[in-house]
């Protein structure tokens, strides 16, 4: 990605050293476009005209990369599986930049989905102990039993059911059987 990106940044400047530096220390001296093309009438560096879909492309990548990463490092992927999904998302992010270079075009950033609320909230004590677990997120997404670890101090791994409602974006763990007294129970979401 940093060769297709670099390409396009030659496109605009005209220079010999691909080190980076300041924005005077001489790799911007001779370029050919002007400050309008480049940056947008009246823009400031990056946010308009041919830059901005340059850097467009790198912060999407960058945030799918850092999604990515959140996701991998929350599963419990065997060496080989984690290997073919790093291929996968390599050849995803190289396809997919490649587009958007070449068709001078960009993504929006996506912000992966948080949880706004949980029933009961953190810390709630005296909970009854064949309570279902309520996780509202900020946006419509897709959740499955796979995506939740529950946990009990006592009880270890909770086995259960989840639905989803996404018209109010809540996803509801029901236990298949009663928390133990006085135990704290921990729910992990890995990234729907």
């Amino acid at each position: 990605m940093y060769l297709k990106c670099n390409e396009k940044r030659h496109q605009v400047y005209d220079y010999t050293n691909d080190d980076s530096g300041s924005y005077s220390d001489g790799r911007n001296i001779d370029h050919t476009i002007g400050p309008d093309a480049l940056a947008g009438v009246g823009g400031y560096y990056g946010e308009g005209g041919i830059q901005e879909y340059a850097f467009g492309t790198e912060n999407w990548a960058f945030s799918e990369y850092d999604q990515f990463i959140t996701r991998m490092l929350q599963s419990n992927l065997t060496d080989a599986e984690l290997q073919q999904e790093l291929q996968d998302f390599q050849n995803y992010i190289t396809s997919e930049a490649k587009t958007y270079y070449v068709n001078g075009t960009y993504p929006p950033v996506n912000t992966p989905p948080s949880v706004v609320t949980t029933s009961p909230a953190d810390g709630t004590k005296n909970v009854k102990l064949d309570l279902n677990i309520e996780i509202t997120f900020d946006e419509d997404v897709n959740i499955s039993l796979a995506d939740l670890d529950v946990t009990g101090s006592k009880s270890g791994s909770i086995d259960g059911s989840l639905s989803y409602d996404p018209s109010t974006f809540v996803a509801t763990f029901d236990p298949t059987s009663s928390f133990s007294p006085t135990e704290t129970v921990t729910v992990v979401v890995r990234a729907p």
